[in-house]
């Protein structure tokens, strides 16, 4: 009986044994995709009356619109646009165009609407061969809600700028130099 006993511990010794050198080969393809969707930056913008306030500041100017958040080329990053007014906003740049990430040329904007106290996410991975070459590019962020009326949400300030920066550099620029923007 005894034999028998030996032999059951040995077999769960040994599939310990295998199971702690499965888990040593790493993760599966499965589980290194779920760590990447997790690594992904998030970013919040809130969208107030007549405002874009992100994690740089708020830009409430069109004359003089500021950073409100930088992305960081080949990163993939959420940015998340909450609207915290009382009327509807739009979230609008050449950024959001896949043409603008897939060849590095910039297109037609895509625009989003954001109604009162809702938020949009908005899934992006920068892939610009400018940026990759070391320079970084500002983009337009703006709202045009209104537009060409009295209540035009861009003319009462909601204009701002992205930041898109080369991997592992961050700075605190307001988009005003010469550095390829802002778009």
């Amino acid at each position: 009986m005894n034999a028998g006993r030996w032999t059951a511990i040995g077999l769960s010794v040994g599939l310990v044994a295998a199971a702690a050198g499965y888990l040593a080969l790493g993760p599966s393809p499965l589980q290194m995709e779920a760590q990447a969707q997790d690594a992904a930056e998030r970013i919040t913008i809130e969208l107030g009356s007549f405002y874009f306030d992100g994690p740089k500041g708020r830009s409430d100017s069109t004359a003089n619109p500021s950073v409100v958040a930088e992305l960081t080329n080949n990163q993939a990053t959420t940015l998340v646009f909450e609207n915290t007014a009382n009327v509807p906003h739009q979230v609008v740049s050449p950024l959001f165009n896949d043409q603008a990430l897939a060849d590095g040329t910039l297109g037609k904007d895509t625009i989003r609407t954001v109604a009162p106290g809702e938020s949009l996410e908005i899934e992006i991975t920068p892939e610009l061969l400018t940026v990759a070459d070391g320079q970084s590019l500002t983009f337009g962020l703006s709202c045009h809600v209104g537009h060409g009326t009295a209540s035009d949400h861009f003319d009462q300030g909601m204009h701002a700028l992205l930041k898109v920066v080369p991997g592992g550099e961050s700075s605190t620029d307001d988009g005003d130099d010469d550095d390829g923007g802002p778009y």
